[in-house]
């Protein structure tokens, strides 16, 4: 488990931590410098010169420093001033004087000038604090970072990245690596932030643990909560291992359907139902015979542990007389829903949930709808929204997506996946997630009518989320990102599976 914070937490952790040391702030900047210089050395041992770029800041501090450093190894080191040196103050400004006494050359750099090629370039332009784009001479600076030939090292984040939400506003660093001190920034694990944070690597610093404060926002992976997984017993039955009815699949539109029912199947539903149009029966069973299926006029016959409701629903009289429909049922017996898809925007246009206990799972736009706003908004703070579809709506949830945030009406944490890879970005990949969510939730209600005190919906959610992801990265091993179909994605949880248990 990973904390993460936001700028203003990470700034009160370093205010603590400075308080416990003999020389606060500088010595904690020191520390950092050695770090990243050691970082830098590790990752790039044939490197020879280094271009160090400075801002104004503490993160100006750490790169003054680290460019002392590679003087004194012997390095071929430019050390260029973005800003000028003079608007220092503090522990950065103390770096500044300490590296040129100890011989480090600091030319002024300006939009325009030419700097020779180095191995690595350092990046000490902007620090965590920093909010919107950046200034024009740091927009150039960096714009000039990315394009020089060679490798880069960021220093606590790439220059440009939001360390509170991840946004990316204007210009950043395309680091290779980033070296992050103390605390884990939220920027670096969800939403656009992650396309510049390719390795990350981290240091505490020495920091004593009464330094930090606990956040609300922490990461989540499958290794982390599979023990939540269990093997069904000796004496287990069909119906002990839940039953998931699946609505949608308007007309012409099994697949999606098709898709959550099987993923919920092979996810360990005792029983998967798909309430669908009828011309799709044949298609999904086709498919896959172990699911049954019925048309609306016989959903209120069917027992169900767990409703998923919109994948491949439509928006037409049929989809939303079915919403409708569950919605009524779900709310009679007080059974949970998944809500997905086209379900999504049937909930948008009512704008209100009146059925059994609620899971949705949006995209990032289907978020926006929801919110009534737009996608970059979002985008823009995807812990925020997060937070304001559970109050909104009363429910659990995921905004998926890279760094994918689950969230719960009923608790202020925020989880960010660690799991995923790029070739998740395709059709159907939601449906497949939507039956996991709904395969676990199944179990969840079971677990609860039999051992009350059991695993809850929100640990449950994140097993499905971790384990839809998971699945998809061990996929990864016989097929490429860029050839990753859903589907793929449900052939590989055996796979994964078998490897726990062996």
């Amino acid at each position: 488990m990973v904390y993460l914070y936001t700028a203003s937490q990470s700034q009160a952790v370093d205010t603590a931590a400075s308080q416990q040391i003999p020389v606060p702030g500088f010595e904690l900047m020191r520390r950092a410098a050695r770090y990243a210089f050691d970082t830098l050395l590790e990752r790039w041992p044939d490197a020879r010169s280094i271009n160090v770029w400075c801002g104004k800041g503490n993160n100006a501090g750490d790169a003054y420093l680290l460019a002392q450093l590679g003087h004194e190894l012997g390095l071929q080191v430019r050390t260029l001033a973005v800003r000028d040196p003079g608007e220092l103050s503090g522990d950065a400004k103390r770096a500044y004087l300490h590296a040129c006494e100890a011989g480090v050359s600091v030319e002024p750099w300006v939009a325009g000038d030419v700097v020779p090629s180095a191995d690595v370039q350092v990046d000490g332009l902007l620090g965590t604090g920093i909010s919107g784009p950046p200034r024009a001479e740091i927009s150039a600076a960096i714009s000039e970072v990315n394009a020089q030939n060679g490798a880069i090292l960021s220093i606590d984040l790439p220059s440009g990245v939001d360390g509170s939400t991840g946004t990316v506003p204007g210009e950043a660093v395309q680091a290779q690596v980033v070296t992050t001190f103390i605390t884990h920034k939220v920027g670096s694990f969800t939403g656009p932030g992650l396309d510049y944070c390719a390795d990350l690597c981290f240091s505490d610093l020495g920091v004593d643990a009464s330094a930090y404060l606990r956040p609300d926002v922490e990461t989540v992976n499958f290794h982390q909560c599979r023990s939540l997984l269990a093997e069904p017993g000796v004496n287990a039955y069909k119906h002990q291992q839940g039953h998931l009815v699946m609505c949608g699949g308007d007309l012409n539109m099994p697949g999606a359907i098709a898709l959550a029912a099987r993923a919920g199947l092979r996810c360990g539903a005792g029983m998967v139902t798909c309430v669908t149009h009828p011309e799709n029966r044949t298609v999904i069973v086709g498919q896959t015979p172990e699911i049954m299926v019925c048309d609306v006029a016989q959903l209120k016959t069917r027992q169900a542990d767990v409703f998923v409701l919109g994948p491949g629903l439509g928006r037409g009289s049929w989809s939303q007389s079915l919403y409708e429909s569950v919605e009524q049922y779900s709310a009679h017996a007080n059974t949970p829903v998944v809500l997905d898809a086209d379900g999504l925007h049937w909930l948008a246009q009512k704008g209100a949930w009146r059925g059994g206990p609620l899971t949705i799972t949006p995209h990032v736009a289907e978020a926006a709808q929801l919110l009534d706003g737009d996608v970059p908004s979002v985008q823009a703070d995807r812990v925020a929204a997060a937070r304001a579809l559970a109050k909104r709506f009363g429910c659990h949830g995921v905004i998926k997506g890279a760094g994918s945030v689950v969230f719960s009406a009923e608790s202020a944490e925020v989880r960010i996946c660690q799991d995923g890879n790029p070739g998740m970005a395709t059709a159907g990949m939601g449906d497949v997630l939507s039956g996991m969510v709904a395969a676990m939730l199944g179990q969840s209600a079971r677990e609860r009518q039999s051992q009350p005190g059991g695993a809850q919906s929100m640990d449950r959610l994140c097993l499905s989320v971790c384990l839809h992801s998971a699945a998809a990265d061990f996929a990864l091993a016989k097929i490429p990102p860029l050839s990753l179909m859903a589907s793929d994605v449900i052939d590989a949880v055996p796979g994964l599976l078998q490897e726990l248990r062996d």
